[in-house]
């Protein structure tokens, strides 16, 4: 529960420095399509894994709605639709939160980074 807490401040921490917005963002509200056929566990050409969940379903494990904090209830409500996903390759996890969308019938995903860590363990 304490990483949990953690992770949550963490994203707290990014999400309510400045951001840039840009003038021409690469999706609208109505163009997000989240698609549960991305949830799972993956593997890239690198040996890389990827593991993808619903953002929604990881942030209420810890906190249901009623109970969330007014920022934790903002990035929930923004990123409802979107994916956590956790990247594990050689000694590095990176955490990401990828929102999907469709322009002209094909797919993509807007990663937003979190954070990089180092998961070796020194003997």
């Amino acid at each position: 529960m304490k990483i949990r807490n953690l992770f949550l401040a963490t994203c707290l921490l990014f999400l309510s420095s400045c951001v840039v917005k840009s003038l021409h963002p690469f999706y609208t509200k109505e163009t997000i399509s989240f698609d549960k056929g991305f949830i799972g566990n993956w593997q890239d050409s690198k040996k890389g894994t990827w593991t993808i969940v619903s953002f929604k379903e990881e942030i209420l494990k810890e906190n249901p709605i009623e109970k969330m904090k007014s920022e934790d209830l903002q990035l929930y409500k923004e990123f409802k639709n979107s994916y956590y996903i956790k990247r594990d390759y050689k000694d590095k996890e990176v955490l990401f939160i990828a929102t999907p969308f469709v322009i002209n019938n094909q797919r993509y995903l807007d990663f937003f980074l979190l954070v990089v860590k180092k998961t070796s363990i020194i003997y």
